[in-house]
């Protein structure tokens, strides 16, 4: 099996973001806590699992945690989507454009800050991947304002 890995900048030649199986989301920092979103579209159920670490917890494998594993300082949610809360979800993810965001978004003038990923998993084993250290694409807030609605929790 072979992992094919497709930027963003690639002239946007990557598959629609409709045709995802999951999307992979975290953001944590210096003196910060880690937050964790994984949409899974892979199957009919689809849902939303959502992860917070507190500072100085360890991170979160947010793909494969379960609640049992949890220690004292993190929190799982699980967040189950109806057909028409997921065709809701879909076409906000459509109007952010991110096959046009870059694939790195970096300001090397901060030291300490905020260091954010995205993977994006398509069939066929295609593969995007976004991330970034204190800086973001321009409609960077649209994209934490969707998650949090879908999450209900502060990101």
């Amino acid at each position: 099996m072979y992992l094919v890995i497709i930027g963003l900048s690639a002239c946007g030649r990557i598959p629609p973001i409709e045709e995802m199986t999951t999307l992979e989301f975290s953001k944590g920092g210096y003196n910060d806590d880690s937050h964790y979103v994984y949409i899974d579209a892979s199957d009919e159920d689809k849902s939303i699992k959502y992860g917070l670490s507190k500072l100085g917890h360890g991170s979160l494998d947010i793909k494969e945690v379960t609640v049992n594993e949890l220690d004292e300082g993190q929190k799982l949610k699980f967040i189950p989507l109806s057909d028409e809360k997921w065709d809701e979800l879909l076409g906000e993810l459509v109007q952010l454009k991110m096959e046009k965001w870059k694939d790195d978004y970096d300001d090397l003038s901060v030291l300490d800050g905020i260091q954010w990923g995205i993977t994006i998993d398509y069939p066929d084993n295609q593969s995007v991947r976004i991330s970034g250290s204190n800086d973001y694409p321009k409609n960077w807030d649209d994209f934490i304002n969707l998650l949090e609605k879908y999450i209900g929790e502060k990101l």
